[in-house]
């Protein structure tokens, strides 16, 4: 796991505490993980309960390298691990909560403030741990839109031993502690002296609400940091977790979407699959551009979101057929699929596996590879729609050679099957041609998976392997 967030979703730890991260592949180590706030999946970088533990005249190197008298006490993670954490994602917030006020005469002695900001990260040691931050911002603790945090943005970090650009009276005066730090201070310091020799406006431990200088001086403080950003794919979410299940990944045209990741077999992410849970499948063409089902059963991705997903990467597709527990597959090691504009296009390369490659199978000089793909209410195809043996107005499909349909209707009653063992349908079934395949309704579950081709596996490779997984797959 790369940090809490990672612990929360996929491994499902819902519970505050410490936990073991890796977030560059150098090597594990602990930090406390808030679970509870705000939905969870925090890293504490930094926290003050008491004035047990001195932040006010650390050195430089004990901010690069940390400090704390245990995790779920005070702490400061250290400069070196925050930089990493906010740089390894694509857009990181902050989080940061102040519980009282020991000013002595203080208007709200037991107050509680909270500020979240985007767009957070700081650079590395060469750059003296410069800071950066979004100036938007919600939350209670900054009433005034100048005087506020986003003051200390392209501020380097400063403390008591190395001064990278701060009034020295920041320190010598007004006993401001390590914090990012300019010529006129910063109207913020949660590391300054925790009982400092003078209370109130600019003095030690403190944070300025605003607006006209309102200064509390927080009896405890917490900043945490969250990845705003969620893994593009299942091959991402592999990196995280050995466990297959659904997870929630964000794809490049921004939707949130959750999917199956087949874990087990490599990090696939299932972009279709038919069970007999009841989910129809005979819908509009509108209806198949977007999502639709359970992810955890029958379910299609979208068109509009299959074309984000293999836009600009290289993606292989396995399609995967049962018939209970008869089971075969075939891979494709290049899938796209194209834009509204182009009718959702099929592009794949030729098939291996003992499935047939159905995608390339040629009537009529016509194949599915290389169609648009075609509704009951926009037929798309340049095959005639009422001789389209696969189509009969049952399910979305690309209709080229009419030989393929994993979007038809899934029969589950006995009587509808002339050979149940071998799922074979009676003659002129009464929702058209059943899950088909390379001309043959022969599927009772099937399923469509994609991952980079940069990351296909060697072990699908494995045909032994490759038949342990879909057998897996079928059995259940």
């Amino acid at each position: 796991m790369t940090d809490c967030k990672d612990w929360y979703f996929y491994g499902g730890q819902h519970t505050d505490g410490i936990y073991a991260i890796n977030p560059d592949g150098r090597g594990s180590f602990n930090v406390f993980c808030d679970m509870t706030t705000d939905d969870g999946g925090w890293t504490v970088f930094q926290r003050r309960i008491d004035d047990k533990l001195s932040f006010y005249n650390n050195s430089w190197n004990d901010y690069k390298t940390g400090f704390n008298n245990g995790l779920e006490n005070n702490l400061w993670l250290g400069n070196d691990v925050i930089h990493i954490l906010t740089t390894k994602d694509s857009n990181v917030e902050l989080r940061i909560d102040l519980w009282g006020d020991r000013y002595p005469y203080s208007s709200d002695p037991s107050g509680y403030w909270w500020e979240k900001r985007s767009n957070f990260w700081i650079d590395n040691e060469a750059s003296f741990y410069k800071l950066h931050l979004s100036s938007n911002f919600t939350g209670n603790a900054t009433l005034d839109p100048y005087n506020n945090m986003y003051d200390s943005n392209n501020m380097n970090f400063s403390t008591v031993d190395k001064n990278n650009g701060a009034d020295p009276q920041c320190f010598a005066k007004y006993e401001r502690g390590a914090w990012w730090l300019g010529s006129s201070c910063a109207y913020v310091s949660l590391n300054g002296k925790y009982i400092p020799t003078k209370w109130g406006t600019y003095y030690g431990f403190c944070w300025n609400l605003g607006p006209n200088d309102s200064y509390i001086n927080p009896t405890q403080s917490r900043m945490m940091l969250r990845t705003l950003s969620l893994p593009k794919d299942c091959s991402d979410i592999y990196q995280t977790t050995s466990v297959d299940g659904v997870y929630a990944i964000q794809l490049p045209n921004n939707n949130v979407v959750n999917v199956y990741c087949d874990i087990t077999g490599g990090g696939w992410t299932v972009i279709q699959s038919r069970e007999s849970d009841g989910i129809y499948f005979n819908r509009t063409y509108d209806e198949y551009k977007s999502n639709f089902g359970d992810a955890g059963g029958s379910f299609w991705l979208g068109l509009e979101n299959i074309h984000s997903l293999t836009l600009n990467s290289s993606y292989s597709l396995r399609i995967d057929l049962c018939c209970h527990d008869i089971s075969k597959s075939e891979t494709y090691d290049y899938f796209y699929v194209a834009d509204s504009a182009d009718k959702y296009r099929l592009n794949v390369s030729n098939g291996t596996g003992e499935a047939q490659d159905g995608l390339n199978k040629v009537a009529y000089t016509l194949m599915d590879n290389g169609s648009p793909f075609s509704t009951s209410d926009n037929y798309n195809s340049v095959y005639p729609k009422r001789s389209c043996s696969s189509f009969r107005g049952y399910g979305g499909w690309w209709f080229g050679s009419c030989t393929n349909n994993l979007n038809g209707y899934l029969y589950t009653n006995p009587t509808d099957y002339s050979n149940q063992d071998q799922c074979q349908l009676v003659a002129n079934p009464t929702n058209g041609p059943g899950i088909t395949w390379d001309n043959v309704a022969t599927s009772t579950k099937a399923r469509m998976k994609v991952i980079p081709y940069s990351q296909l596996p060697s072990l699908i490779r494995d045909s032994a392997f490759e038949q342990q997984q879909l057998a897996a797959f079928c059995s259940f």
